[in-house]
């Protein structure tokens, strides 16, 4: 009977100690599964990042580009002010101060 007494305190021990260690690997299996979400948002973010790094590489000719565009649309006005102003001075056209 003192034997049977203490093989089941030893198997209460033993489950005891089981359930514990059973809690640590659920804390464990939670921490990995948050890394491995941490680590898919880290990638989604890094792939993204390097998406805009490479946009705004491509806006730096852009802006070049503008840069002659621009230049090019100031010329283009001040031909149409000019002509503005030969067109004004011609008897009958609007603007020319005759009528």
């Amino acid at each position: 009977m003192g034997v049977e007494a203490v093989w089941w305190v030893g198997l209460a021990g033993a489950a005891l100690g089981c359930l514990v260690l059973l809690k640590s690997v659920l804390i464990a299996h939670r921490i990995l599964v948050h890394t491995l979400v941490l680590a898919d948002m880290t990638r989604d973010t890094a792939r993204s990042v390097a998406e805009n790094l490479r946009a705004a590489a491509e806006l730096a000719a852009v802006d070049s580009s503008s840069d002659e565009l621009r230049d090019r649309i100031r010329g283009v006005a001040a031909g149409l002010a000019t002509l503005e102003g030969v067109l004004g001075r011609l008897p009958g056209i609007r603007g020319s101060g005759v009528r």
